[in-house]
């Protein structure tokens, strides 16, 4: 297999398991129309074991990164010898198993990404738009004013209280609302 040949794409239906005596192939995944880079398998390995035990679509795209000898199981046959020898099924299904987490931790990553960006998009907006930001603050102020001038209308005008004049300490008689009829009894 040369340099650059796909050998499996995601999403295709496969019935094979492939064994790769040399070479490299890269893994990836498309994301939103992006083919994301994964990994890698290095020789002596196996690859499309999942389509295989799951009859579901190939979940990612292995493409040849080196020259690659790699050799072609049937999926029954696979599916024989991991019936037929438990320490080939343990070894599959703890491969297996590492990869499905591999893939969900790469699809846990893309959308905690995804969010980041919109995330950091909307702020960086914000900051470099002050007239949206301004817009928004007096959008926010009218309800308040409004609030404000049903409150004066339900309650009155109210003033704060007076401070006393400097000096005395004390009220003028000009300001004292008593009269000076005389001492109180």
């Amino acid at each position: 297999m040369a340099p650059g040949d796909y050998l499996v794409k995601e999403g295709d239906l496969t019935t094979t398991v492939y064994v790769i005596a040399s070479g490299r192939l890269a893994i990836t995944r498309q994301s939103e129309g992006v083919a994301m880079p994964i990994g890698q398998h290095e020789g002596a390995g196996f690859v499309g074991e999942i389509p295989v035990l799951t009859d579901e679509p190939a979940p990612v795209t292995l493409q040849a990164v080196s020259t690659c000898e790699i050799h072609a199981i049937a999926g029954v046959d696979f599916l024989t010898l991991l019936h037929e020898c438990r320490d080939f099924e343990r070894q599959v299904f703890r491969l297996m198993q590492k990869r499905v987490r591999g893939l969900e931790s790469f699809l846990r990553g893309r959308e905690t990404m995804a969010a980041l960006g919109t995330l950091s998009a909307g702020l960086a907006h914000e900051l470099n738009n002050p007239a949206a930001a301004l817009v928004r603050s007096l959008s926010e102020l009218v309800p308040a004013i409004r609030q404000l001038e049903n409150m004066n209308l339900t309650y009155g005008p109210t003033s704060p209280p007076q401070k006393p004049q400097s000096g005395s300490g004390c009220a003028t008689s000009a300001t004292t609302p008593f009269s000076r009829a005389g001492p109180m009894r």
